[in-house]
């Protein structure tokens, strides 16, 4: 399986896979640096289509955000889920990630 990067022609399916997620938003990774944590990636939407899950696509997905990860000289790899997808809390901690908080989010609207 290849992984390539999304393109505009990708945008009703994309739309589809987030909105089972709740979100209209992109699927993404990206680069941060911090004071306080340092330089890392974060994986700020990951989904699989309900019809594929359970398949390996889902891991799949987390070697190749880790292939980029790395190909950017950056050596780690976050994600952030709702705190109700236990489902993906045990995916991620099956995966080898470590939970390091819990936390609310607090938006403004400006």
């Amino acid at each position: 399986m290849d992984v390539r990067k999304a393109v505009l022609s990708d945008a009703a399916e994309l739309a589809t896979l987030t909105e089972q997620l709740g979100y209209p938003a992109d699927i993404q990774l990206h680069q941060v640096i911090s004071l306080e944590t340092g330089v890392y990636v974060e994986i700020i939407g990951l989904v699989v289509d309900e019809e594929y899950r359970g398949r390996g696509l889902g891991r799949f997905l987390l070697h190749a955000a880790s292939d980029w990860s790395r190909s950017i000289d950056c050596y780690r790899l976050r994600a952030r889920c709702n705190s109700i997808r236990t489902e993906s809390h045990k995916f991620y901690q099956n995966s080898g990630f470590i939970l390091k908080k819990e936390q609310k989010v607090f938006d403004s609207l400006l």
